[in-house]
């Protein structure tokens, strides 16, 4: 009985050897060791990362060549906007004078019987991977004028943007629109760019090759670092001495997934605990000890500043949740994302939380790299639509430029 049972635990162990090798073998030969020595699976960089110094290097080169046609340009002031009169007909976007998604241009001062909102944020708000007319901007403004209202809703949104480039995008941009109402797109890994300045550092298969300024607290104040920011030229010609830059001290994501760990020598082992971080925290998300001091205390300090600057323009200040997928799967399980906590920290004023946008995690409300569809953006323009309207009628949300709503076309009861 014994030898039987030794017998069968030797036969799963030569199983679970040769399960393990064979793993080990088909990962190796999906995925490819780029030039920089790192491992890539399927357009993933699989910890330990290394500094893609070659491989930013050819993006710089190439983007250099291509500055004339490239979709996103660099800006000293918020690391890269988007280029202005880009129109790419394959893929539907179309970028009016000064960078906004629109196919017309706007004047700075609003009409006098029209409701002015300037929505700024990143690539959610912008509407990635949906034609011009599939993005939630021109559906909320559409179902808004449905209803009465004489409205027009600008989209600030810029790809990659963190919280940092949102804010001083209205700094440099949307505050000379002069809205009535400013609404920031607040998406989980907008947080999570505060402690960037390199994007491929934090995420080393970015298309973004761009530096970025960021902010870090000092004391209660609020501190640039990087402004200007290096221009695409600067960092090509510090690269290879990249580490030793002053700025790079200010780089947060140079962490702990470029620290090797004796087992991730298996590249089936590595890649597994990366794809295990999907619908948690996410893979790219900072590790859980910054997440408190760093990302949530930084997000909450930039926002409340953003909220007292845009009130001392007169205009009305409001946050809008938009879910991830990631955040999706966990909603689903009864589970609060990590930054719920930064909704706390936030000042009196809207705060539009979209939880309950996508009750299930459902694949047509999804475009393929997790933006949203067509018709998950219809879903957040119907949520955003009952949440702002209902803000009016409540009196919640009123605007400096008109003393009744009815101005502007709202029913007044």
């Amino acid at each position: 009985m014994a030898k039987r049972m030794r017998n069968g635990l030797a036969i799963l162990a030569v199983i679970g050897i040769f399960t393990f090798i064979a793993g080990e073998v088909a990962i190796r030969v999906i995925g490819y060791v780029n030039v920089d020595g790192q491992f890539v699976f399927r357009n993933w960089s699989i910890p330990p990362l290394v500094i893609p110094k070659e491989v930013v290097r050819e993006k710089i080169e190439y983007y250099l060549e291509h500055t004339r046609t490239a979709f996103q340009i660099h800006d000293p002031y918020r690391g890269w906007i988007n280029q202005p009169n880009y129109v790419n007909d394959e893929t539907g976007i179309t970028i009016n004078a000064d960078g906004m998604r629109a196919d017309k241009d706007y004047g700075l001062i609003p009409r006098d019987d029209t409701l002015r909102i300037a929505f700024v944020g990143d690539s959610f708000v912008f509407g990635s991977e949906v034609r011009d007319s599939e993005a939630f901007i021109p559906m909320l403004e559409q179902n808004l004028r449905d209803q009465g209202l004489r409205v027009e809703v600008l989209n600030f949104g810029v790809g990659g943007y963190g919280l940092d480039q949102i804010y001083l995008d209205w700094v440099h941009r949307a505050s000379a629109y002069q809205p009535d109402w400013v609404i920031v797109g607040f998406v989980r890994v907008g947080g999570n760019r505060t402690q960037n300045i390199f994007r491929p550092i934090m995420i080393p298969t970015a298309n973004q090759v761009f530096s970025k300024p960021r902010f870090i607290l000092d004391g209660e104040a609020l501190t640039l670092v990087n402004s200007p920011a290096l221009s695409p030229q600067e960092w090509l010609d510090t690269i290879d001495d990249f580490e030793t830059h002053p700025i790079f001290a200010y780089e947060m994501r140079y962490d702990e997934r470029y620290q090797a760990q004796s087992w991730q020598a298996s590249k089936l082992l590595a890649t597994l605990d990366f794809y295990s971080k999907f619908g948690s925290r996410g893979p790219f998300d900072p590790p859980t000890h910054m997440l408190e001091k760093h990302v949530i205390e930084l997000s909450s300090a930039i926002l409340n500043q953003f909220s007292r600057d845009v009130s001392d323009t007169g205009s009305l200040f409001s946050v809008a949740y938009l879910p991830m997928r990631e955040d999706v799967q966990k909603l689903q399980h009864g589970d609060k994302p990590y930054f719920w906590a930064l909704f706390d920290r936030l000042e009196r004023y809207p705060v539009f939380l979209g939880d309950d946008v996508f009750p299930e995690d459902n694949p047509d409300d999804w475009a393929p790299t997790w933006h949203y569809s067509p018709h998950g953006n219809r879903a957040i323009a119907n949520f955003l639509t009952d949440e702002l309207m209902t803000c009016i009628a409540e009196e919640l949300c009123a605007f400096a430029r008109f003393e009744s709503p009815a101005e502007f076309g709202f029913k007044v009861d």
